[in-house]
């Protein structure tokens, strides 16, 4: 099934060059363009839309930023990613308070443009390369969970989809060390493995090779991951997630897979919920 994007921006040449990009992925559908922050709203309100590309200075009533905000209380399961020209952590950071899932410069090549829209389909978080670094330092927060300093800079990288031995590289350390630290941080955030015990009749109904994606579900590997383990190539995993879920009766990843649920604790502490 195809991932359904609304394009909401009030610069036509944007979204006329937006809409001819989307048009060239086949597992990608138009959901339609608006130009104001109430279409935005209602779309997401009448449902049927995966992702909205939403301009953060769309005019009208509200900027983007507080479009996102009244989307998110419409409707919390449409994802959001924050187009704009600028990149300054101040502004990057009110977008993620309003619940955006994830901000792009307007700069960025068409292939990001695709893999970000995937990536936040898929409960993951997108922030710009040019941002990443700023928007850390600039967000304030608390850490109710008892996390250690290490752990959050761990809880972080997670976040950002880095594998455990790319943060291992990070922070230089063993990866046995990140594995830790990686358990640890489940436990006290109450992060519990999942497609462990899933019903006899649904497990049935899976092909091996689902099995064994979903086995790297379970173990919090990311698609590429699970590539790498299987020795398949990524799209065939990705058109074996979409079975998955279809016959699993997910909609998103975000509510089940290990690292969105630590992604979204690591926004919740950002935000200091």
């Amino acid at each position: 099934m195809s991932l359904r994007v609304l394009i909401a921006d009030d610069h036509t040449v944007v979204s006329e060059g937006l809409a001819v990009m989307l048009s060239m992925e086949e597992d990608v559908e138009l959901a339609g363009t608006v130009s104001t922050d109430d279409a935005a709203i209602d779309a997401a309100r009448e449902g049927g839309v995966d992702v909205i590309l939403m301009d953060v200075n769309l005019s009208q009533s509200m900027s983007g930023i507080e479009a996102t905000r009244q989307v998110k209380q419409v409707d919390p399961s449409t994802r959001v990613l924050i187009l704009s020209m600028f990149t300054d952590p101040g502004t990057v950071s009110e977008a993620i308070k309003a619940g955006a899932d994830g901000y792009l410069s307007k700069s960025a090549s068409p292939e990001s443009f695709i893999q970000a829209i995937h990536d936040v389909a898929e409960g993951r978080s997108v922030l710009d390369p040019s941002v990443t670094e700023g928007i850390f330092g600039r967000i304030g927060g608390h850490n109710p969970d008892g996390l250690t300093d290490r752990e959050l800079k761990c809880l972080q990288f997670l976040a950002d989809g880095l594998s455990t031995k790319e943060i291992a590289a990070k922070l230089d350390l063993p990866e046995e060390t990140v594995k830790t630290d990686i358990t640890s941080i489940n436990e006290k955030l109450g992060v519990k493995p999942f497609f462990r015990k899933r019903d006899r009749k649904s497990s049935a109904e899976l092909t091996d090779r689902e099995k064994k994606v979903r086995e790297g579900l379970a173990d919090g590997l990311s698609t590429r991951e699970i590539a790498s383990r299987l020795n398949l190539p990524e799209e065939t995993v990705n058109t074996n997630l979409k079975s998955l879920r279809h016959k699993l009766g997910i909609r998103y990843w975000t509510e089940v897979n290990p690292k969105s649920i630590l992604k979204e604790s690591w926004h919740r502490i950002r935000k200091g919920k």
